[in-house]
């Protein structure tokens, strides 16, 4: 399967896969280095900022954006994980979702979770990193969008209005694919809810639809706050005289 799709992603994209695939091999690098240092006892959250960033620059700085387009990008995107990293914190620790629901059962038997690891923090690296993938995602495909209004006849004066339209459809679509992603990992835990005739008390209350269910909804509110940021943005640095082209 993976020559599969090594070999289609040559046909498809042409000379572009290399990057994409190397990118997809730095963050699989990234992720087996987070949890090695995470299992060697070194401080959870300091080690998820630093593989946090890491993510973020190889996923803006392998694309083939412009120059001045990786850099409005890189910035929309680390304030809205400072701000999102923020809000998971207070989240998490408020919800009390960390560590093993009752539908872990099957996991817990075979480990002992007497590995001297705080789960509080394990859930707020887990929702940090989970966004990652949204928040550069939405920025850069608005960004490139934006990008294709300099190479059309358009006044500049629509610049921002062309941009904020731009986001708004892209928002529809980011949002659909993060609630269908949800739907479908959760899709078992669903069955099991309705196989053992879950009340809507323990439905609302269970940790682990409720961790997963928070997650979702960060995920969209930093997409509904990249976006715009990322448009403000690119609309300032226009207005500043710089170009977005090469």
């Amino acid at each position: 399967m993976l020559i599969f799709v090594i070999v289609l992603s040559f046909i498809v994209i042409g000379k572009s896969s290399i990057k994409m695939l190397f990118g997809w091999l730095l963050n699989f690098l990234f992720l087996i280095i987070f949890i090695r240092f995470v299992s060697w006892g070194f401080p959870i959250l300091w080690v998820t900022a630093i593989c946090s960033v890491l993510i973020l620059l190889a996923n803006i700085y392998l694309s083939d954006a412009t120059n001045l387009i990786k850099e409005v990008v890189l910035q929309s995107t680390t304030i809205i994980i400072i701000i999102m990293s923020i809000t998971i914190f207070l989240v998490y620790r408020w919800s009390q979702v960390q560590g093993f629901g009752p539908e872990n059962t099957t996991e817990l038997e075979g480990m002992s979770i007497l590995i001297n690891i705080r789960f509080a923090e394990i859930s707020v690296a887990m929702a940090i990193i989970s966004i990652l993938g949204s928040v550069v995602e939405g920025s850069m495909s608005v960004a490139a969008g934006m990008e294709q209004f300099l190479k059309r006849n358009i006044p500049i004066d629509n610049f921002y209005s062309f941009g904020w339209h731009l986001g708004q459809k892209m928002m529809g679509t980011l949002f659909n694919t993060i609630f269908f992603g949800f739907f479908g990992s959760s899709l078992a835990l669903f069955i099991w809810f309705a196989r053992l005739d879950y009340s809507i008390g323990q439905f609302i209350n269970d940790k682990v639809f409720v961790f997963e269910l928070l997650l979702v909804l960060l995920s969209i509110l930093s997409v509904a706050l990249v976006i715009p940021l990322t448009v403000a943005l690119l609309a300032r640095r226009l207005s500043h005289g710089k170009n977005l082209l090469p």
